[in-house]
């Protein structure tokens, strides 16, 4: 990389994360996804049984 020559021009090109989203070609909005109820609902359930004791710990 070249040394500048001036204070205004900048040392190398730098991308912004948009523009490296953009270059890279993935999709800076990804589409939205949700879960049914009763598949939520089960899991839901299953979390809560799993850390039970976890999750009174933290609600002290």
């Amino acid at each position: 990389m070249a040394k500048p020559r001036k204070v205004e021009e900048p040392a190398g090109t730098y991308l912004t994360p948009a523009k490296q989203r953009t270059k890279a070609g993935s999709n800076p909005k990804p589409a939205v996804r949700y879960l049914e109820n009763s598949p939520a609902e089960k899991l839901a359930e299953q979390i809560f049984l799993e850390r039970k004791n976890l999750l009174h710990k933290l609600a002290q």
